[in-house]
């Protein structure tokens, strides 16, 4: 055991093998993506570990010359650990990487489903008597013309400053004392 993890760290034999492990998160789910050349009667091996501390083995599927994919549930909060080893015909270690993922959210946050979201905000804009903004462009028009209906607080304030500078001058000029 300690010879075949000793020589996947350190190659003694000139080969140099690399596995590429990309990560995509997904709602409930995650997918991973492998990078591997293997020959003759090599394998690869995925594992997960999730944040409750269950191992759990992801079966992968050949997508193209030397890419692999497999998903796995992401249905706990926390970080996933996910391991893929490159193994001989023997069981040896060939290769191995690993990376972690975070996954914040529980499954009883997970209300509606990731198609339902259009379709609430048209209910609650036609309720509410809104327009619902499909791009930047649209909100930026509606905010636009709110804003033209604000009133600017720069002139009233202006307005308040004279009052009181000219009131302050009233009371130095005739030296008003309280009584």
């Amino acid at each position: 055991l300690i010879k075949n993890m000793v020589s996947g760290l350190i190659r003694t034999d000139g080969k140099v093998t690399a596995l590429g492990l990309e990560l995509t998160p997904g709602n409930q789910s995650a997918q991973v993506e492998i990078s591997a050349t293997l020959s003759g009667k090599e394998s690869l091996q995925v594992s997960v570990l999730a944040p409750d501390g269950k191992e759990e083995v992801v079966e992968t599927v050949l997508t193209t010359k030397g890419t692999y994919r497999g998903t796995f549930a992401t249905d706990a909060s926390g970080v996933y650990t996910i391991t893929a080893t490159h193994l001989d015909a023997d069981g040896n270690l060939l290769d191995f990487a690993q990376a972690n993922m975070a996954s914040s959210y529980s499954k009883e946050y997970e209300c509606f489903a990731e198609t339902m979201g259009e379709e609430l905000l048209l209910g609650v804009c036609e309720a509410t008597g809104g327009k619902m903004a499909y791009t930047a462009a649209n909100v930026m028009e509606f905010t636009g013309k709110l804003m033209k209906q604000m009133l600017d607080p720069a002139v009233p304030l202006l307005v308040g400053l004279m009052v009181l500078v000219l009131a302050e001058i009233a009371v130095r000029k005739f030296r008003l004392k309280k009584r």
